[in-house]
């Protein structure tokens, strides 16, 4: 309407009109405000859920990778999952015990190797390696660790005693330990090496506290107590540790028992993806044949459900050696039973579950 003279009363007041637009404005806006901060929060929620699923197929990665084995070797019936509560008060414990301790306690030959077949192996794969390195010419540290016969078997045993097979990932093994020189036994506190280590593990966050019941060395991960950001480190730290532990193994087990404690879970310590990627790679080709029991210790509920869904597509005998612990861990009940029989009776005390961050 245009104004003139005539209509001037008509038209409505300019403050009037602002008013208006004002509120109709400001209805909208929080209209829209709410309409996009519901689904700011479904997104938020969805994104979560796929970041947890995404963490939980690497974990499931490594667990393929660090124990593949032949279908001969497969049990004739093996449970898929293992999730322990306070209402599984029937089973046996014995059994229990025998399944996933004594069955994965030990899978490398004795040494000096007795099988013609297996020695042909064994010199095949240190001929194939040697010739990519140059024979002679080899770098000193390939050198050394194709003498050692015992890590040669883990990588023979994860490949079916195939030579091809076993070469292709212990390539790949030496090559890392040239890129990042994995530190081994320290005797001196002032190397720089030694206070690198001293800072990344201060908090606890990979701890090799000893070894379990059947001799297998106990190694724990808390990533909510993380306290750097340098890959690099982190990396090495896990290396130190893993061949920390398998050093002191019982002559009679050549595995270790690896506790996740997830208890205390959260995204904004969870570690990041190229540690995450790193990790799976260097567990499942450079210590292949290492892993004997996985307890995933309190994980959050999706990530049982994960597994579940997860678990078929991993091989049954490493899917055979996941355990998760979920419910009343107290004394006396069904998990405290199962993990006196599964690692040791001090076993909070061994693995530092149940105690303040």
């Amino acid at each position: 309407m245009l104004w003139t003279p005539a209509n001037a009363e008509k038209m409505p007041a300019a403050a009037d009109c602002a008013a208006a637009c004002a509120a109709a404005c400001a209805e909208a806006s929080a209209s829209a405000t709410g309409a996009n901060m519901e689904s700011l929060v479904i997104f938020a929620l969805i994104v979560h859920g796929c970041i947890l699923f995404y963490v939980f197929l690497l974990l499931s990665k490594l667990l393929v990778k660090l124990s593949p084995m032949t279908k001969e070797q497969l049990p004739q019936k093996v449970q898929v999952m293992k999730t322990i509560s306070a209402a599984e008060e029937s089973v046996d414990n014995s059994e229990f015990s025998n399944h996933f301790g004594e069955m994965h306690v030990k899978s490398l030959p004795e040494l000096p190797l007795a099988d013609a077949e297996q020695r042909a192996a064994l010199h095949s794969l240190r001929e194939m390696v040697l010739e990519v390195g140059g024979h002679d010419n080899a770098p000193k540290m390939w050198r050394e660790r194709l003498a050692d016969e015992q890590w040669c078997c883990r990588f023979l045993v994860a490949r079916e005693w195939n030579p091809v097979r076993a070469a292709e990932i212990m390539l790949e093994a030496l090559r890392w330990r040239e890129k990042r020189q994995p530190i081994g036994i320290l005797t001196d506190a002032s190397d720089p090496a030694s206070e690198a280590l001293r800072h990344e593990s201060c908090t606890g966050k990979i701890v090799c506290p000893g070894r379990d019941r059947h001799g297998r060395s106990v190694i724990v991960f808390d990533n909510s107590v993380q306290n750097t950001k340098d890959h690099v480190g982190q990396v090495r730290l896990l290396a130190y540790s893993l061949e920390f532990a398998l050093r002191q193994c019982a002559p009679h087990s050549d595995k270790i028992c690896l506790v996740v404690k997830l208890n205390n879970f959260s995204l904004l310590n969870n570690p990041s993806w190229a540690v995450t990627k790193e990790t799976i790679r260097m567990l499942g080709n450079c210590y292949p044949e290492t892993l004997g029991l996985c307890v995933v210790y309190r994980p959050p509920q999706v990530f049982s459900a994960i597994w579940s869904i997860a678990s078929p597509l991993i091989d049954p005998r490493t899917s055979s050696k996941v355990m998760f612990v979920t419910g009343d861990v107290s004394e006396g009940s069904s998990n405290d039973r199962m993990l006196s029989e599964l690692i040791a009776p001090e076993w909070r005390t061994l693995c530092g579950c149940e105690t303040p961050v």
